[in-house]
């Protein structure tokens, strides 16, 4: 019976070595394969980035060659993308008041303008009016009297060419 324990137990700790053996197996493969995994993870982050810096690069390229070599079409485009972004943007109530007061003041300022300038005008114009008939009144006095003293030379030079005679 001693012989039989013996044996017992030397296969009790034949079976806890192997078992030992395999758990360090195991957990070597368990190790082996995080690492693995962690470095594809690592190598896929990799070109993930790669990848999206030359997507990144090649967009802004495309963008700066199209600013470029287009800069009119280009301020026209961001235009056209503001006006469809405040399109969808609903207008707020006090979007809508301020545009009403800013109209009403801006309407109320126009006519005011156009008052102040039609009353410029009208005092400018009778102005103007009165220095054309004073300008015309001078013009026809000096013609008059241009006509007056070239009438006299001649006369003049008429009576020296008579007493010559």
């Amino acid at each position: 019976m001693a012989n039989k324990t013996s044996n017992d137990i030397k296969t009790a700790r034949d079976k806890i070595s192997a078992g030992k053996s395999n758990i360090a197996n195991a957990t070597s493969n368990i190790g082996q394969k995080a690492a693995d995994i962690r470095q594809k993870a690592v190598d896929y982050s990799k070109n993930s980035s790669e990848k999206s810096k030359k997507i990144a690069q090649k967009a802004k390229n495309s963008s700066v060659n199209f600013v470029e070599n287009n800069p009119l079409g280009a301020v026209a485009s961001g235009l056209v993308f503001g006006a469809l972004l405040a399109a969808l943007i609903p207008t707020s109530e006090k979007e809508k008041m301020a545009v009403k007061k800013g109209t009403a003041n801006l309407k109320d300022k126009a006519y005011k303008a156009v008052d102040a300038a039609k009353t410029a005008l009208a005092e400018n114009s009778q102005d103007l009016n009165q220095s054309a008939k004073n300008s015309y009144g001078d013009l026809l006095e000096k013609a008059a009297n241009l006509v007056k003293n070239a009438g006299k030379a001649a006369k003049d030079a008429a009576n020296i060419s008579d007493k010559d005679k």
